[in-house]
């Protein structure tokens, strides 16, 4: 089999397949050099660039401080158990409150733009997101979990 491989391709037929692809582009070329001249732009049209943020990974790299009794333990801005916070950047979709942390959990409660929550637990790390139990100030009844990526700590 090996000796009809040999005899099929030999120092000639190589030659001839070089000759050949080389006669083959310098047609392609001659081609594309008369058409595409003569192919109409048109100069009004621009191109559209629509930017797509990748998914948004949460990445941990030192632990987060869990409700540890120490009220005392607190930054300038960041949410800790008995903040106060408010409901910022959910436009008018508002933000929803569920009976546990996860995307897939039950929505008991839909927290409107600008409205003001307790801190009552958390955190918890679920689907990638940091969440939080947050209890509404004005009626205490509307307890449930929900994204700190729209909750700003705050004063009422």
């Amino acid at each position: 089999m090996i000796e009809k491989i040999k005899q099929i391709i030999n120092l000639p037929v190589i030659i001839s397949a070089i000759i050949l692809a080389f006669l083959l582009s310098c047609l392609l070329l001659a081609f594309q050099a008369a058409v595409v001249p003569n192919v109409q732009f048109p100069e009004n049209v621009k191109a559209v660039v629509e930017v797509i943020p990748a998914a948004l990974e949460l990445e941990i790299d030192q632990e987060i401080p869990m409700n540890t009794g120490n009220s005392d333990l607190k930054f300038d801005g960041m949410i800790t158990s008995g903040s106060i916070v408010k409901v910022s950047g959910t436009g008018q979709d508002g933000l929803r409150m569920r009976v546990d942390p996860g995307t897939d959990q039950k929505v008991l409660y839909l927290a409107q733009e600008n409205e003001f929550f307790k801190v009552i637990e958390g955190p918890q790390i679920s689907d990638q997101l940091i969440w939080w139990k947050i209890q509404a100030l004005e009626d205490s009844k509307r307890i449930g979990w929900s994204v700190q990526d729209y909750l700003i700590e705050t004063q009422p």
